[in-house]
């Protein structure tokens, strides 16, 4: 089964007080044009995103510089509420269902547990303390996840951003497959 938990991205959610995306079509057959052809604007930090060390953290790195093998292989998806049981979770990918952020607790333990990419539903991780305790330690941040149809478990993660050299986040199309 192939879940795919990315927003969609122009009518997915948006950090309060950041800008919408929007897109403008400026050729189309309608128009009596030979293709179809879109611009678009957004903020880096729309629907289902990447969040990058330089982000939260002065000289960390940008989205293109992150380890794609990071965004991409073994996952736990975890209700929020379970996450006392973080401890026995084989994995290096965390995924929090029913939790908008975490906190700075949970933040700690998974860069103890050596935690290499946690999501959650939000469309922020988590407070400023949370966002430079993971992206300090280049743990990969997944902000915007929707996981509500997806039931804890394990699951092979694929999540790389788009390229975008020295960007601060990036979105990227977000899918779980299970056996």
């Amino acid at each position: 089964m192939i879940y795919d938990i990315t927003q969609e991205l122009f009518s997915g959610a948006v950090y309060p007080g950041d800008v919408r995306p929007e897109f403008t079509r400026i050729k189309s057959f309608d128009k009596g044009d030979t293709s179809t052809c879109t611009i678009f604007s957004m903020n880096a930090h729309n629907a289902t995103h990447i969040d990058a060390p330089i982000h939260r953290v002065k000289g960390g790195k940008g989205i293109d510089e992150l380890a794609l093998e990071v965004c991409v292989g073994k996952a736990t998806v975890i209700d929020y509420e379970n996450r006392d049981k973080l401890t026995d979770i084989p994995t290096q990918r965390i995924l929090f269902k029913n939790c908008e952020q975490i906190d700075e607790a949970t933040a700690t333990l998974l860069v103890e547990k050596g935690v290499l990419f946690v999501g959650a539903e939000g469309q922020s991780i988590g407070n400023r303390e949370v966002h430079r305790i993971l992206l300090e330690n280049e743990v990969v941040v997944l902000e915007g996840a929707r996981l509500a149809e997806v039931p804890e478990g394990e699951y092979m993660l694929y999540a790389p951003p788009i390229k975008l050299g020295g960007c601060d986040g990036a979105p990227c199309r977000a899918i779980l497959i299970s056996d």
